[in-house]
């Protein structure tokens, strides 16, 4: 059943968390450097070098922005965004926090940093919500395909409609053990073949709910 269940969803549900995990992990950080704005002491810092790196990789391009700063004596360099880095310029003064330590470090302020991170918290709440959705319904496609395993009765059914859309459906009729008539419509399988509506198909069906 859990092979099943990750087939039918569980594993995309993983990848989900897995970076749901990664936005809130995030969070937690744009979070940290936006109270050392709030609640920790600051300076003033003077903006000495403007650079960025390219990367050429699986044919596209990704760039890294830096900031080199001379703060109470120090020459800083740190990693920023392409839209801060673009509103700076040489001898600029920005904003930057002081973390204590011995030496003590300093980051800057690019006044963005407790807005981007409510949008990763978010993002990571959605991406985990969605995990657990896809994780329930892969876990209940397994439940279903097991109880038909085990207790699924073998049935013979005609093709009533061949549905065409985005995923081809079959839908078909059949009679229960009672005798009673079911319509059902399920994705077509591909191992049906060339199939047209009157043929005879077989179906295996839940005799508690059948259809």
């Amino acid at each position: 059943m859990l092979w099943t269940a990750i087939k039918r969803g569980g594993g995309f549900a993983l990848v989900l968390a897995i970076f749901g995990a990664a936005a809130i992990f995030a969070w937690t950080g744009q979070s940290q450097r936006a109270g050392d704005f709030a609640s920790g002491e600051t300076a003033q810092g003077q903006v000495i070098a403007l650079d960025k790196s390219e990367r050429f990789q699986s044919g596209s391009t990704s760039t890294n922005f830096f900031v080199t700063y001379s703060v109470n004596g120090t020459i800083v360099r740190e990693s920023v965004n392409g839209e801060f880095f673009q509103s700076l310029s040489d001898g600029e003064t920005i904003p930057v926090a002081v973390i204590a330590g011995n030496p003590p470090a300093y980051r800057i302020d690019t006044g963005r940093l407790e807005e981007s991170s409510i949008w990763a918290l978010v993002l990571g709440v959605v991406l985990f919500a969605l995990a657990g959705w896809l994780g329930w319904m892969g876990w209940k496609a397994g439940r279903r395909e097991q109880r038909l395993r085990e207790e699924g009765l073998l049935a013979k059914a005609q093709v009533v409609e061949l549905i065409a859309s985005t995923i081809p459906k079959v839908r078909f009729a059949w009679n229960d053990s009672a005798g009673l008539r079911h319509e059902a419509s399920r994705p077509r399988h591909p191992s049906l073949g060339q199939i047209a509506v009157g043929e005879i198909i077989d179906v295996i069906y839940d005799p508690a709910n059948p259809a």
